[in-house]
């Protein structure tokens, strides 16, 4: 969701022959099956199983869309704050600043997947306010650095405002929020440390995608589907570290990189 045109950042590339990957018919026969086991009365039981692992099927929009659904009826039964209609009267919407407008926010602050997101790399691993000569990154706070967000007052950047960037210009960004939760979090989190084209070309390349795709869609999505997530994440982690080697800046912040990427997991 995009509020407003901005400039093309550097890490994009122009891609006029591009397939919108994003249009996917939906897959009734798995719909049905699916809206069956949510009417099922011990549906506690079939999600700690895990229904949504071994459907044969590339359609991963359906999928979250039904997980999703699945979720929100455990939240209604448990009274989940999450569900609440009114979570937003203790939002303090100034905090994030101009170009973000309520409903924007209501939504990233309700995305469970990017919530998680947040608490499990980028709060974390991203700290306060830097700036220093030998970071690539140059002036940077919270994930946000000043050579990409020039008009951005990075010193006095708030934690809600750099959430709300990072919402829309990074998890957002050609299918990263398409990706399954179990992946989505480290995908995202490289996006940040370099920039979100190339952790998606780094997917593209764990899953033998030509590297001139610049979109998460059908074909990404089915290979992942059918691909072992350990694997997957095994060989994202390789292909980072080699990243990381050929960076500026390997020399004084390696160590940090690597223990970064150490940390990175399938989310549950």
């Amino acid at each position: 969701m995009r509020l407003f045109k901005r400039k093309k950042y550097p890490w994009e590339e122009d891609d006029e022959d591009q397939e919108d990957e994003f249009e996917n018919p939906a897959d009734w026969s798995v719909r049905q099956e699916l809206e069956k086991q949510f009417d099922n009365p011990k549906h506690d039981q079939i999600y700690e199983e895990n229904p949504f692992a071994n459907l044969d099927t590339s359609n991963m929009d359906l999928r979250q869309e039904l997980k999703a659904k699945f979720d929100a009826l455990e939240g209604d039964e448990e009274d989940d704050d999450d569900f609440d209609d009114d979570f937003s009267q203790d939002v303090d919407y100034d905090l994030y600043g101009q170009g973000f407008d309520k409903n924007f926010i209501d939504e990233m602050l309700q995305n469970k997947t990017y919530q998680r997101a947040l608490n499990e790399y980028a709060i974390p691993n991203e700290g306060g306010y830097v700036n220093l000569a030998n970071d690539p990154g140059k002036e940077t706070n919270m994930g946000i650095s000043k050579a990409t967000y020039k008009n951005e007052d990075i010193k006095n950047l708030t934690r809600e405002r750099a959430n709300a960037i990072l919402y829309k210009d990074f998890w957002n960004w050609n299918g990263i929020n398409k990706l399954p939760p179990e992946v989505a979090g480290f995908v995202f989190d490289h996006g940040i440390r370099t920039n979100p084209q190339n952790a998606v070309k780094t997917t593209h390349r764990v899953l033998g995608i030509p590297e001139n795709a610049s979109i998460i869609g059908p074909e990404t999505l089915k290979k992942l589907n059918n691909m072992d997530l350990e694997e997957f994440l095994r060989r994202y982690k390789e292909l980072v570290r080699q990243q990381d080697q050929r960076r500026n800046g390997y020399k004084h912040f390696g160590r940090g990189w690597d223990n970064r990427t150490n940390r990175y997991h399938l989310s549950r």
